[in-house]
């Protein structure tokens, strides 16, 4: 046979499998029988129509219908691996659980890692947090501690997964990832800030599963032989040492080895490089608890390792492929609940509403029985109880009796793994704890863990996803950053700001000096949203919708013309969106801010030739020079403007400008320059600095 290749192992499986089986077997029905013919259908001769006896056919494609089940709806992409876990140091006097009662004792165990927000065929080196879910099979029963690679999470109420997953996943009409989406939720919901700066950070793109740590995340609670608990965080320390992709690399390796992760792993356990994590604890009194600083039941924050060190316990080791991918990774199913006595919860929300979701999910995905699975099943520890039938019953339990309590010798309690005591008292509500000290360890995350080159690729990262949503969510995000720190707000604006000025002010040209025009239709519904809300009325809102619509059909036909009127409308508009966050509005009209949209100076409904501009007024209307007063009066309706601006130059001192020509629309224009235009504006003296009209 021939010899496997050292570099890429995964190359030789096809190989290696036929060397395990130099004999065929033979090829068979599913019910058994063996097939003569598995290379053509069943036909009425050689050009006939098939029959319907034709039951391998319908063995065939009946299962193969039916081969895809219920994609995960987070953690859909993953690779899994089998290995054993050994106790190196002794914890017994925090736990009773059997798995960690002497030193040098060994549990199989399973392990699946994976990204999260992405599909079953997405890619292994997107930016996104990864799972970290170990399946340990004690003799006391399975032990599933289901975490992720970051110490922390997103938000710590529950009830907001299924929100935040939505902002992860894709927009409900355009089936496409949207970051509008995502800046909201994260802006909207400052306690993301913690972790949204881990994921942003290099931690974010992992080199492969075996170059990162995993994490618990949640508050646990260990309780000894004699009752006593303490509380607890779990952390795996890889040994293969931290190492991350830079955004550059990850982007790359997402087109040319999208299963990237998988193949590392893979192929360095077939390699006989077998990876190796060390687990260690923290652990927290319960008067410790009662005095900290910070609710050491939020899963948005981590204990300081200061003050809660780290405690070894053991380490695990992954030597071992599954044979089948489906049956051993796609059928695994892990969930908080499943823990053995010794390990218990905790108050935090988050821990208390997965361990109702993660068995709900299974039983979506994989059926009522899917404990029973092989790859799921405690078979160190086989189940009594009353649990039977349903769908795929592998185990029924014989003839046991199914109910309890009975006389007949079924299934009795076990008094000594009784729960530890704890009291709870409070008033029943619904605490929203948005703002909970959400900006104190982001802050010591910016100062203590990464440096300035960190610092520089964490904002850098952000920025590329954030720059071009809405501009009241990135006005939003940046207040968050300044309260974690004004260096990172800075330098977070910069980028922004960079972002801005090197693009177009307007998705609409209109050179009358030539008659050229030009737009960039899929802008335009985005410079709509740049509008701020309540600076035009309801019905221009409508009326700039009506004509983004139109425009997106023409651009479908390829017809790049836009129309003098339809010109008219969007570039006051839009421009003046595209100044707002440099401007202010006093009464009816709106001042202030750099012009450095499309200009039609011809006609004198835009001119930069008056010094004072620079001073004060620098959106110039003027009706004396202008040539066409029905585009004039579109412009000031479509800014929600009452009136005409700069009828005369006058100096910056002044401090009211009286419009010269009131102008009305004539009969018989468009419907949306029918209101009258007023004549008399008053402009305060004080107009602010520019950062001032944020």
């Amino acid at each position: 046979g021939s010899k496997m290749t050292k570099s890429n192992p995964h190359d030789e499986q096809l190989q290696k499998q036929k060397e395990a089986m130099p004999t065929p077997h033979r090829m068979t029905t599913s019910n058994g029988a063996p097939i003569p013919n598995k290379n053509a259908v069943l036909t009425a001769g050689r050009r006939g129509p098939m029959l319907m006896q034709d039951v391998v056919y319908m063995d065939e494609m009946a299962h193969f219908d039916r081969e895809r089940i219920p994609e995960r709806v987070v953690h859909a992409k993953g690779a899994g691996a089998h290995g054993y876990f050994e106790v190196t140091h002794d914890i017994s006097k925090y736990c009773k659980a059997d798995m960690f009662s002497k030193v040098g004792k060994q549990t199989p165990m399973f392990i699946r890692f994976s990204t999260v927000g992405g599909e079953s065929g997405s890619a292994d080196t997107a930016r996104d947090p990864r799972g970290f879910a170990v399946k340990f099979y004690t003799d006391e029963g399975n032990w599933d501690m289901v975490g992720n690679n970051t110490p922390i999470f997103f938000i710590r109420d529950p009830i907001l997964f299924p929100n935040f997953i939505h902002t992860q996943k894709r927009n409900p009409q355009t089936h496409l990832k949207d970051m509008n989406m995502m800046w909201d939720f994260f802006s909207l919901r400052p306690e993301s800030t913690h972790q949204m700066m881990f994921l942003f950070s290099d931690r974010g793109t992992p080199y492969g599963y075996r170059f990162m740590n995993g994490y618990g995340s949640h508050t646990f609670k260990l309780v000894n032989a004699k009752g006593e608990p303490v509380y607890c965080k779990f952390h795996f320390k890889t040994n293969q040492g931290i190492k991350c992709l830079s955004a550059e690399e990850a982007g790359r390796l997402t087109g040319e080895d999208p299963d990237f992760s998988i193949r590392d792993l893979f192929d360095a356990i077939e390699r006989g490089d077998y990876p190796q994590w060390n687990l260690f604890i923290q652990v927290m009194t319960f008067d410790q608890a009662e005095k900290w600083k910070f609710n050491p039941f939020d899963v948005t924050k981590v204990w300081p390792h200061g003050e809660f060190p780290l405690i070894p316990v053991g380490k695990f080791v992954l030597n071992r492929n599954p044979q089948n991918y489906f049956a051993e990774v796609e059928q695994s199913a892990f969930c908080p609940a499943h823990v053995v006595p010794g390990v218990e919860f905790s108050p935090d929300k988050m821990l208390q509403g997965r361990l109702f979701s993660y068995t709900d999910t299974h039983f979506h995905r994989l059926g009522p029985n899917y404990i029973q699975l092989p790859i799921n099943c405690p078979f160190r520890s086989r189940p009594h109880n009353t649990q039977r039938d349903g769908s795929a019953c592998l185990y029924s339990q014989g003839g046991a009796p199914n109910y309890h309590p009975n006389s007949f010798n079924g299934p009795v309690d076990v008094a000594s793994v009784k729960d530890s005591e704890w009291k709870v008292t409070g008033d029943v509500d619904r605490f929203n704890t948005h703002d909970d000290a959400n900006f104190d360890q982001p802050r010591d995350f910016w100062l203590k863990t990464l440096d300035e080159g960190h610092r520089d690729r964490l904002v850098t990262n952000i920025v590329s996803t954030l720059k071009d949503c809405k501009p009241f969510i990135i006005d939003r995000t940046l207040n968050n950053f300044k309260q974690v720190h004004p260096d990172m707000y800075e330098k977070a604006r910069k980028l922004i700001e960079k972002h801005r000025s090197s693009k177009p002010n307007s998705a609409v040209f209109l050179d009358l000096n030539t008659g050229r025009r030009s737009y960039d239709v899929t802008r335009l519904y985005d410079d709509l949203g740049r509008i701020p809300k309540g600076f035009l009325s309801d019905s221009c809102y409508e009326d700039l919708q009506l004509l983004y619509d139109a425009n997106y059909r023409r651009n479908s036909r390829g017809d790049e013309e836009l129309t003098d009127f339809e010109a008219a409308v969007f570039l006051p508009a839009l421009d003046a969106a595209d100044r707002i966050g440099h401007g202010i509005a006093y009464g009816e009209g709106l001042f202030g801010g750099n012009f450095k949209g499309c200009r039609w100076n011809t006609s004198g409904i835009y001119s930069n030739n008056y010094p004072f501009m620079n001073t004060m007024c620098r959106y110039s209307i003027n009706p004396m020079i202008a040539t066409n007063q029905d585009r004039l009066a579109c412009m000031a309706r479509l800014m929600g403007m009452n009136l005409l601006i700069m009828g005369v130059c006058l100096p910056s001192t002044c401090s009211s400008i009286e419009l010269i020509d009131v102008m009305r629309p004539p009969s018989g224009s468009p419907s949306i320059i029918q209101n009258p235009i007023c004549s008399l504006v008053r402009i305060n003296d004080d107009i602010p600095e520019k950062d001032d009209a944020y």
